[in-house]
């Protein structure tokens, strides 16, 4: 399992903008023994499918571009928690959680979604009194100490 300085070294991690990434790095200092195990941009969905007219290259590169990308999966045994990190967790945090959900539990129905999770420094006052409608949890966070 990789650990929290390796998650965010990856390069699909250090493209994320700043506020996010720290934001993630901040909730992996407090969390990184909590789970077994980690996954980072997490692709899920189909993506656009190019028809044959384009080569085998650029149809990959469509369809991964374009799928939906879980900011991170936390795996304790068989319970999946998705996470989305916002410096202000509105409501596009909702939708994507939400949509990542029905994604993931149809790609692994296995190992369902146990618990959606926005991370962020602050909430739209509006959108924090719903999130628990829509089964999301919210975890504030302020900064933290470096990572061990």
């Amino acid at each position: 399992m990789p650990t929290a300085r390796e998650i965010l070294d990856q390069p699909a991690i250090t493209r994320m903008p700043a506020d996010e990434r720290e934001i993630m790095r901040d909730w992996l200092v407090r969390h990184q023994h909590d789970y077994d195990e980690f996954q980072a941009q997490v692709h899920l969905g189909q993506g656009l499918i190019l028809g044959d007219d384009f080569d085998a290259v650029t149809r990959r590169q469509a369809q991964v571009s374009t799928q939906k990308r879980a900011d991170l999966v936390a795996i304790q045994t068989t319970s999946v928690c998705l996470i989305e990190f916002k410096s202000r967790i509105g409501s596009r945090a909702i939708g994507q959680l939400l949509i990542y959900r029905d994604l993931w539990n149809t790609e692994h129905p296995e190992r369902p979604v146990g618990l959606l999770l926005a991370v962020g420094r602050t909430a739209d006052p509006d959108i924090y009194k719903l999130l628990p409608a829509y089964g999301i949890t919210v975890e504030l966070i302020s900064a933290a100490a470096t990572l061990a």
